[in-house]
């Protein structure tokens, strides 16, 4: 997952973030649009799940696209 954090860091540099979650049991929902570095995100999404208080699974989706 790094990795893919890094990534997302570079295509869309000095992002301006606009975070949106929801927290049910033991899901994390996270839907975000980005804006940096000419760019913009509008569909973001990162889905944690949680066992014990650890993260048991994540996933991350999202689209660049010219701002």
């Amino acid at each position: 997952m790094r990795q893919v954090f890094i990534q997302l860091l570079s295509d869309v540099p000095q992002a301006k973030w606009e975070p949106e979650t929801t927290f049910a049991d033991d899901v994390l929902h996270l839907g975000w649009k980005a804006t940096g570095g000419g760019r913009k995100v509008e569909n973001g999404v990162d889905t944690f799940i949680f066992t014990d208080g650890m993260i048991r699974v994540q996933t991350v989706a999202y689209t660049v696209q010219p701002a």
